[in-house]
């Protein structure tokens, strides 16, 4: 499975469930995860290619954002 199929049913079910402002950060993070890994396949992601991906959005920004940008992906 592509990892553009799962994110999308992710985003669906927060624009049915969640509150304005964790639709907008789910998909600012997810969006970009798609753009970076969306042509692969989901089980051909490596853990540290997502830590990359994680420490690179996230660099230069506060803790705070930090966490809440790891809970998205990992709620994912």
């Amino acid at each position: 499975m592509k990892v553009s199929q799962p994110v999308d049913f992710h985003l669906q079910y927060h624009q049915a469930n969640s509150k304005k402002n964790t639709v907008k950060t789910c998909e600012f993070v997810l969006n970009r995860f798609t753009s970076r890994f969306g042509k692969r396949d989901f089980a051909s992601i490596s853990q540290e290619e997502v830590l990359e991906f994680l420490q690179a959005l996230t660099k230069n920004n506060k803790q705070a954002t930090k966490r809440n940008r790891y809970s998205v992906l990992a709620s994912f």
